[in-house]
């Protein structure tokens, strides 16, 4: 990753997976994120932020393995969206 950062896939086969990384705030307590899989990365943010959501990170690359936007939904709780390249 850039800035020499290092993210550590979990691959499962099938299923469910996931990723794992140094904190990238330092002194910021340690957090865990969970993603949903979307259809259509662009609009499912969008629905997401007409439904009230507040948009974190506009959808955007990760390392040629798919696309991630970020959201708060209205109740507080922070969510990725992803939609993994090769993913149906």
């Amino acid at each position: 990753m850039a800035g020499g950062h290092v993210y550590t896939m979990i691959g499962v086969g099938e299923g469910t997976g996931g990723g794992m990384q140094a904190h990238p705030v330092p002194g910021a307590p340690s957090s865990w994120l969970a993603y949903v899989g979307v259809d259509d990365i662009h609009a499912a943010t969008e629905k997401a932020r007409k439904l009230g959501a507040t948009v974190m990170s506009e959808p955007m690359e990760v390392m040629g393995a798919g696309w991630l936007s970020i959201i708060v939904d209205p109740t507080g709780a922070t969510l990725g969206l992803w939609k993994g390249t090769g993913q149906s």
